[in-house]
């Protein structure tokens, strides 16, 4: 292999097993080629020129299907992962496909996304920093990239993830207001209590926001639960059709199992078995009614439902009537 220095970059005359090595490092598949490999000492920095062979055919991005080649964009650039502590960089004329559908597309790269200036490895490897690294100017520090660049590439990263976001078997939804900055801003966040996921977010602390981060939720989903709070305030002997019907609803959409050891579920059975309580004539037996427990229905903790703090009440109210 020759070698030529000029101004610090070192040309070289590629050989076969330099570019094959390149090519698995990038997982870089055929037809795809290897035409130029540019070492600048100086800078760090390693530029690799990547091409499609004139007369091949191509996918159309649109609807796959192989067609010829029309023409290529302009050269660009994406951003690797560092070679040997060099930062790397790939070069590209993107080939444009020629489909009698569609018409001319810029074809799909397999190292980057479109409208990306970074290799896909590289946003993964920048993201696991971004996670790591609250601040982030210090994170692009140590990516060595701007600030904007950072923050581009978080913007994208977010955008991936809403893209597969998935509401199916939520069982617990939260939505909760935070501040964050010296000015006391507020956002409205609406999460999967299960899961801990953030589903949403959504600026100020209103109604609408509120309104806004449910909107992520299918309509049928929403409309299972809402309206629900009367339905099981009231007497099961005292719902109406159009209850019945929902509740009938609310447990097949669930699961009755499900439903049951639900949180809204547990709390219904233990306040439909605390009905039985006003049938006590003698304070004895209401006494041992607390004491096993409200019927001996609150096996599992409810959230938000602290019995402990009213049974004295209870207790000395019961005793004082005997």
């Amino acid at each position: 292999m020759n070698l030529y220095f000029q101004s610090g970059e070192v040309l070289m005359a590629i050989h076969p097993a330099l570019t094959a090595h390149y090519r698995k490092l990038l997982d870089l598949p055929a037809p795809w080629r290897i035409t130029d490999i540019a070492l600048n000492v100086a800078e760090k920095r390693v530029d690799i020129t990547i091409e499609w062979p004139e007369g091949k055919r191509v996918s159309c991005p649109v609807c796959g299907k192989r067609c010829g080649m029309k023409d290529h964009r302009e050269e660009r650039v994406w951003r690797h992962l560092h070679t040997m502590n060099f930062a790397t960089f790939l070069h590209c004329r993107t080939p444009r496909s020629e489909c009698r559908e569609h018409g001319a597309k810029t074809i799909a790269v397999p190292w980057g996304e479109s409208n990306s200036r970074w290799t896909l490895l590289f946003e993964i490897f920048a993201v696991e920093v971004l996670q790591e690294v609250s601040v982030l100017s210090k994170a692009a520090h140590i990516l060595r990239i701007s600030w904007d660049e950072a923050q581009a590439i978080r913007k994208r990263a977010v955008k991936r993830g809403l893209k597969r976001r998935e509401t199916a078997g939520i069982e617990h939804l939260g939505i909760d207001e935070k501040s964050f900055g010296k000015k006391v801003r507020f956002i409205t966040v609406l999460s999967d209590l299960d899961d801990g996921r953030v589903l949403e977010v959504a600026p100020k602390k209103s109604t609408e926001s509120a309104k806004k981060v449910m909107e992520v939720i299918p309509k049928e989903e929403r409309e299972t639960v809402r309206h629900t709070r009367y339905l099981f305030l009231k007497r099961p002997e005292n719902w109406s059709d159009e209850q019945k019907k929902q509740y009938r609803d609310i447990k097949r959409e669930y699961g009755a199992t499900k439903f049951a050891q639900s949180r809204i579920g547990r709390a219904w059975t233990i306040k439909e078995a605390f009905r039985h309580f006003w049938t006590y004539v003698q304070p004895v037996w209401a006494r041992k009614f607390f004491d096993r427990g409200c019927g001996g229905t609150s096996g599992r903790p409810i959230a938000g439902c602290n019995r402990s703090s009213r049974l004295p009440e209870c207790s000395r109210t019961i005793s004082t009537a005997s």
